[in-house]
């Protein structure tokens, strides 16, 4: 879907593109799956202070984003580094069924209030706004 979105973009919004000074590359695909675990480590090697089991900051996700050329998806995250909406995996306890595609230069999170049940984290439901 990503990739087709992309080439109808190209195709359809080249005015735009060019007024904003971006010229869109048309990924390839499988996109390539980093584990959360991984992607700390990558962060602490560029000098930031994540810990195993946090949540990622905005800004090392966006250094993250830039070590990379293409598309990729952030896996694996643990149930103590995520939000009360995201729902951990039966297969493996303490890991969660969650992911983000990332792209260089740009998240990619839908722009959304979030709301579900905040009995485990303490949360207040309509809190959570991602904003790219």
């Amino acid at each position: 879907m990503v990739t087709y979105v992309v080439k109808r973009v190209k195709a359809n919004c080249s005015d735009e593109l060019d007024v904003l000074g971006r010229e869109l590359k048309t990924p390839k695909l499988p996109f390539k799956k980093i584990t959360y675990h991984d992607a700390v480590e990558l962060l602490r090697e560029k000098g930031f202070e994540v810990k195993q089991g946090e949540e990622i900051s905005w800004e090392a996700e966006a250094t993250l984003s830039n070590n990379f050329r293409d598309f990729f998806w952030l896996i694996d995250y643990p149930k103590t580094a995520r939000g009360f909406y995201d729902r951990e995996d039966e297969e493996c306890p303490g890991i969660l069924r969650d992911f983000d595609l990332f792209y260089p230069e740009a998240m990619v999170r839908p722009s959304a209030v979030v709301r579900g049940n905040t009995s485990t984290r303490g949360s207040s439901p309509g809190c959570s706004l991602w904003e790219n």
